[in-house]
């Protein structure tokens, strides 16, 4: 599902230089690019893409889904073009087989139909934004599809075009790997990211916008300090829960008429609790309950784990679902964790007892 545009943001300055600048050499170099933004669930992705996006209005932002990149009409429809079919009945061109009109022949030869053609009819400069890059994954299953993905994919890292054009793909931590089975590997300086949590600083910032402009306290007090200093000890950093969080506080301290109360502290904290029990219940909702056990059971004993580890213990099966799902996150070194620590406590204390009192 698009979130969509958060209402305040806060923070990553380096990432939005990055690719303003990659933006400026595509259109100085007369050559497509690539901009990767990796992160576990909640860290704020897709916010930081809506972001890019206001901030360069000049450039056209079509968001695909992955069955764009073998589908023609449906990326043409993104693109605002003519569907194929209309090109066709334009040209008076005879029908040809569906893997044709997408653009590749049986032997891989582009046609007028191509993507290679659909760039052409592009006259602004242009970001393809892939969102939740990972779904990729299930393209990997059709030998047809994942070769004709992989042909388009390599179109759009090395495309060359007079108008600037930019591949902007956000996904899990996985995606850079995902990627390279699609046979796209080379980045240029600084366009791949991998996010983590806010600092405090702009953490803070963004609490401060919900209680003040979002909710409608008067004056810095110390009050006020201490709600944010609260508030930020339940949310460590994760965007996702500062929205949830934040939005609680507005809506009480705009009932209380501007004042920070106990009770009203109290009441945030509650429901605050409640949102984020209810976010980690979303990643595992696919997962049975002897699997959300054996979850619990191994990051008991195995915070920091490597793969093979844990598929030698369950399944590879089980470890491929947690990973898709955000449930485990692979860090720099390649080890592998529950990547917001609270979701980690929340699966022990929701699963781990009852694992063990149930296998007693």
């Amino acid at each position: 599902m698009d979130r969509g545009k958060a209402i305040y943001f806060h923070g990553r300055h380096r990432e939005r230089q990055a690719f303003r600048q990659c933006l400026d050499d595509a259109i100085r170099e007369k050559k497509g690019t690539s901009f990767l933004v990796q992160g576990p669930p909640g860290v704020g992705k897709t916010a930081l893409v809506y972001q890019l996006m206001d901030e360069h209005p000049d450039w056209h932002f079509a968001k695909i889904n992955p069955t764009a990149l073998y589908d023609l009409n449906e990326l043409r429809d993104v693109l605002g073009l003519d569907k194929w079919w209309q090109v066709w009945k334009k040209e008076t061109l005879s029908v040809k087989p569906f893997y044709q009109e997408i653009g590749f022949e049986t032997n891989i030869q582009l046609n007028h139909h191509s993507f290679e053609k659909t760039w052409q009819e592009v006259k602004q400069p242009t970001v393809l934004f892939l969102d939740e890059a990972q779904r990729l994954q299930d393209e990997l299953q059709e030998s047809d599809r994942r070769k004709i993905i992989r042909d388009v994919l390599s179109h759009l890292h090395n495309l060359e075009t007079d108008h600037g054009f930019c591949f902007l793909v956000a996904g899990l931590n996985q995606t850079k790997s995902l990627l390279n089975d699609f046979h796209i590997s080379r980045f240029a300086k600084q366009t791949v990211f991998r996010l983590k949590p806010l600092d405090r600083n702009d953490e803070e910032a963004l609490c401060l916008d919900w209680l003040v402009r979002e909710g409608g306290v008067k004056e810095a007090t110390s009050e006020l300090k201490h709600w944010v200093d609260t508030i930020m000890r339940q949310t460590q950093g994760w965007p996702q829960h500062v929205t949830s969080y934040g939005e609680e506080a507005a809506r009480v301290i705009r009932q209380a008429m501007g004042k920070l109360t106990d009770e009203g502290l109290k009441a945030i904290l509650k429901q605050g609790q409640l949102l984020k029990n209810a976010y980690y219940e979303e990643r595992v909702e696919s997962f049975s309950r002897k699997e959300r056990q054996q979850i619990a059971e191994w990051i008991q004993q195995h915070p920091v784990f490597d793969r093979e580890g844990f598929m030698e213990a369950y399944s590879e099966n089980l470890f491929d679902q947690c990973l898709s799902k955000g449930v485990f996150d692979q860090q720099s070194d390649g080890a592998y964790q529950v990547p917001i620590p609270s979701m980690m406590t929340w699966l022990m204390d929701g699963y781990g007892e009852s694992f063990q009192q149930e296998q007693g």
